[in-house]
């Protein structure tokens, strides 16, 4: 673009644009623009500073300055003299033409164009058409960059998990010894996870993204439990005045062991209106299918949920922000003969907060009562099944270099039940570095 610039500034002094630059023939002037041209604007600056209190308000000597604190990086005091010239001399259309190159250099570029445009429609000559249009080419690829943006991450985390199949502690039931893929199983573990992902605002008011993930997991002393998943989602968001909408459509399909387990689909939104400053409240749906594998296919279900869910955001600079959500739902299973048809109610809530730039925090909890309508184990209850689970995760990030951070999460799982073969309590603490490519 230094090109550009030339043509303009010969353009300008030729007085195609406007005659007052002729008068900036003087010695200090012509020695400044000439170190200008030749990419030296600081040294520009150092002639120029001293003529400064006396010159200050002199078009010809304004256009050299504001050029010369423009091209020294200084956008924001350029934008300021080029807007004192422009107040003397509004036909002065060089200047205009580099107020929209301040502009754009401080990233406004409506304000740019703007300028750009006022410039074009004043009939310039060919060369500085041309060097115009080229600047407004270089905005709408601007524009479009900021409309699209993308990340690519890697992830390794170790930890520990106290039961890594979420199974029982109990050795008998109903006079059967359980083997030790189905009692509870405590083991160090190793992940590697990558993610990529993507956003586009198709309008101001609308953006689509995507996200695929997948994360592989091996336990040191259950390689039973070893677990490898692939992720994808794709979301839209349309936000107006008062108002929030989203649309997300996700699946996933996970491998234990090496074999193929499950494989799932939801579709989700919800519709959010503001109450009153930062808070957000409105319904949700969401819709779901899961297909287990073999044997376990007697899990297969369809599953809805309705509900109503909130957020508010809090605090200096909003870096607070509480989430909550209470549904209610139902799982429908495939297969005749299956129980593993239920109702259930859920609610979450989550907390997150900024202390700065750099450090992140989150808690979050949830709680989910099911009641099954069919009864497991008729030789040992006479009654339907019925759970309490409850969740409760906590996460420290910690951006400590430019693409680099470092996680740090503890999370507690319990299941109460009547039924002692599916009770179980289970911790996961981790610590793992991600690295991010934008």
């Amino acid at each position: 673009m230094r090109c550009i610039r030339v043509v303009l500034a010969a353009v300008s002094l030729a007085g195609l644009c406007l005659s007052p630059l002729s008068s900036a023939q003087g010695t200090p002037l012509a020695q400044a623009r000439a170190l200008i041209d030749r990419g030296q604007p600081q040294a520009a600056l150092t002639i120029l500073a001293p003529l400064e209190a006396t010159r200050a308000g002199d078009v010809p000597f304004d256009y050299v300055l504001a050029l010369a604190t423009l091209d020294a990086g200084d956008s924001t005091t350029a934008t300021l003299i080029f807007d004192r010239i422009l107040l003397q001399a509004p036909d002065f259309h060089g200047a205009r033409i580099d107020l929209g190159r301040a502009y754009l250099a401080q990233g406004r570029l409506a304000d740019a164009q703007r300028e750009l445009e006022r410039a074009r429609a004043a009939g310039p000559p060919e060369q500085a058409a041309a060097a115009i249009d080229a600047y407004l080419a270089r905005i709408e690829r601007q524009r479009r960059r900021s409309r699209f943006s993308r990340y690519l991450s890697a992830t390794t985390r170790a930890g520990y998990d106290s039961n890594v199949n979420s199974a029982t502690d109990v050795n008998e039931f109903l006079g059967f010894n359980l083997n030790p893929r189905s009692r509870e199983q405590d083991s160090d573990f190793f992940e590697v996870a990558f993610a990529a992902g993507g956003a586009y605002a198709v309008r101001p008011q609308l953006t689509m993204s995507g996200r695929l993930n997948a994360r592989m997991r091996r336990n040191a002393r259950a390689s039973f439990a070893d677990s490898d998943v692939i992720a994808g989602s794709v979301r839209l968001d349309h936000r107006i005045e008062g108002q929030r909408r989203t649309l997300e459509l996700q699946g996933l399909s996970q491998f234990v062991d090496g074999d193929h387990n499950l494989a799932g689909l939801a579709f989700s939104g919800d519709w959010r209106f503001e109450v009153r400053d930062g808070l957000w409240l409105g319904p949700l749906l969401r819709l779901r299918a899961v297909r287990y594998q073999d044997e376990l296919d007697v899990k297969d279900i369809n599953q809805w949920t309705l509900g109503a869910i909130g957020s508010w955001s809090f605090g200096p600079d909003g870096q607070g922000n509480l989430e909550s959500s209470m549904s209610l739902g139902r799982d429908r299973p495939q297969k005749d003969g299956s129980r593993y048809d239920r109702e259930f109610t859920l609610f979450s809530i989550g907390l997150n907060w900024r202390f700065n730039d750099t450090l992140h925090g989150a808690l979050s909890g949830a709680i989910e009562d099911s009641e099954y309508r069919a009864i497991f184990f008729e030789q040992a209850f006479s009654s339907p099944r019925e759970d309490t689970s409850w969740q409760a995760r906590g996460v420290l990030d910690w951006r400590f270099a430019r693409r680099w951070r470092l996680n740090h999460s503890l999370t507690y799982r319990k299941n109460d039940t009547d039924i002692d073969v599916f009770a179980f309590d289970r911790f996961e603490a981790t610590l793992g570095v991600r690295y991010v490519w934008y």
